[in-house]
């Protein structure tokens, strides 16, 4: 069968116009989850840290509460989805590459309760600790520590590795304006003298006549 492209007219306040976002799709909810990107109508903050899904039975946009950290604004990001929870990785901000820690959205909601639960239970133990001692425990982790061992073990081998020393392909792009016209001068510049000394060079060397091949063969 031929594909119907039809434009649908969906419920809620969509997102923002945006480019060099994520999209995946969650087949348990029947969702789209669009994260992050980049606006640059928003001069202020053209990056973008917004986590917007789609249900795609009612088409109704819904504008999502995160519980725990948020992701940091960031655009050319790269995620994939995995089972219940979506690895988000890499990107840009305004003027710097992000961190090469993955951010985890947990999509099941049964496990988004567990690890309130989990969380509330280690802060309640922290603040009895702490009265007992009277000590404040400066490692007390808060409710967003609780990962799962796989992205734990994951993370302390990309904190192992560093990349000091590595550099992406994918360069940052010159956030100032006067920079960027000056560099393009600049080197229209230096193109335009290199132009001249060519042409002077040129006009120095000796005239040489060429000769078509029917020129050659005339009689």
């Amino acid at each position: 069968k031929p594909l119907k492209l039809e434009h649908t007219k969906c419920l809620g306040m969509g997102p923002k116009a945006r480019y060099q976002h994520s999209m995946d799709y969650f087949a348990a909810l029947n969702v789209l989850i669009i994260i992050g990107g980049r606006n640059d109508r928003q001069f202020d903050k053209p990056c973008l840290d917004e986590v917007t899904v789609l249900n795609l039975d009612t088409l109704n946009w819904i504008n999502v509460s995160t519980y725990g950290p948020k992701i940091s604004p960031r655009y050319g990001h790269c995620s994939i989805l995995y089972r219940s929870q979506i690895y988000v990785f890499g990107g840009i901000q305004l003027d710097s590459f992000v961190s090469s820690a993955f951010d985890v959205l947990e999509l099941d909601q049964l496990n988004v309760q567990r690890y309130q639960r989990e969380g509330q239970l280690r802060r309640d133990q922290a603040k009895n600790a702490q009265g007992q001692s009277g000590i404040k425990d400066p490692k007390s982790k808060s409710d967003h520590d609780a990962k799962d061992p796989q992205l734990a073990e994951l993370e302390s081998t990309l904190e192992a590795l560093k990349f000091k020393n590595l550099f992406s392909y994918m360069p940052v792009q010159p956030i100032s304006t006067k920079y960027s016209v000056a560099t393009s001068v600049e080197k229209r510049s230096k193109a335009d003298a290199g132009t001249k000394t060519w042409k002077t060079l040129r006009d120095k060397l000796p005239k040489i006549k060429l000769k078509s091949f029917d020129e050659g063969n005339e009689k």
